[in-house]
């Protein structure tokens, strides 16, 4: 058997911490509006630690503007099936077409290729708008 000899190893350019390129493509894809800028211009030699990383992205952070409240949602968005609609809304769901038809119920959001499913916000704002409307009359 022959004894292979290693090359040197060729210097690696710098890169950000395998933690701060973490948190950078988790905070891409939490927020898809808009142009995008760099989270950080933070650079790290490679023998730095996880540690060290997120202290100084934490420093670098601490001087950057909060986004405003109405971009940033409390919940994740959710769906209401067919079934979750009607029990909600108390109309039946041949209803709940004749409404979307003339435009006065929210559309449904195709989920998959054979499901579909309705924004939980938007169906408890058509909810609240009828209350409204109700209250505006006179009734209940």
């Amino acid at each position: 058997m022959q004894n292979k000899q290693s090359t040197p190893a060729q210097p690696r350019p710098a890169r950000p911490h395998p933690a701060i390129s973490a948190w950078r493509s988790r905070r891409a894809s939490a927020d898809r509006s808009g142009p995008r800028e760099p989270i950080s211009q933070l650079e790290l030699d490679p023998g730095s630690t996880a540690e060290e990383a997120a202290r100084r992205l934490r420093e670098e952070l601490r001087n950057r503007p909060v986004p405003s409240a109405t971009k940033i949602s409390p919940q994740p968005p959710t769906f209401l099936r067919c079934r979750q609609v009607v029990e909600r809304t108390g109309i039946s769901r041949s209803l709940i077409y004749a409404y979307m038809r003339i435009g006065t119920f929210p559309a449904p959001i195709r989920i998959s290729a054979r499901r579909v499913g309705w924004l939980e916000s938007e169906v408890t704002a058509w909810i609240a708008e009828r209350l409204s409307a109700n209250k505006q009359r006179g009734t209940r």
